[in-house]
């Protein structure tokens, strides 16, 4: 097994995320979809602004937080190649389903302000989530 071949189907899983994210983006801005069409009563929109503050503070820590020490075991690194392979989508996922919430919520309620900067936030700790090797999981001979 290759170096990197326990990572690619997160950095697809990546790739493929940030290209929705901007499709979306995209059939919004060119009015494809109309914007603005969900009209919702002043306690309906509290809630979902809340909601969109409390996950995308709560999906950013989560996806931001280091992952446990890899293990000099030499028996565990397959463990741990799973793990992390794992972790990674988790992350990725995570922090995408968030960012696309925020993006529906912007768009649909009429570009409401808590939604763009909650966006904002979900994007930059997606940057953040690119699949990489942490530690010394890369170390480890697989013959």
């Amino acid at each position: 097994m290759s170096q990197h071949s326990d990572l690619t189907l997160p950095r697809i899983v990546y790739i493929s995320l940030w290209g929705f994210i901007g499709l979306v983006s995209l059939t919004f801005e060119a009015e494809w979809l109309p914007a603005g069409t969900v009209s919702l009563s002043t306690e309906a929109r509290y809630v979902l602004d809340l909601a969109c503050i409390i996950l995308t503070l709560a999906a950013t820590w989560g996806a931001l937080r280091r992952k446990p020490k890899a293990s000099a075991d030499e028996s565990q690194h397959r463990g741990r190649a799973c793990s992390l392979r794992r972790w990674h989508l988790i992350r990725c996922l995570g922090m995408g389903g968030v960012a696309l919430l925020n993006i529906l919520a912007y768009y649909l309620l009429g570009y409401v302000q808590n939604a763009l900067f909650c966006l904002l936030i979900s994007l930059t700790g997606l940057v953040c989530c690119w699949p990489k090797r942490t530690g010394n999981c890369g170390n480890h001979s697989t013959a």
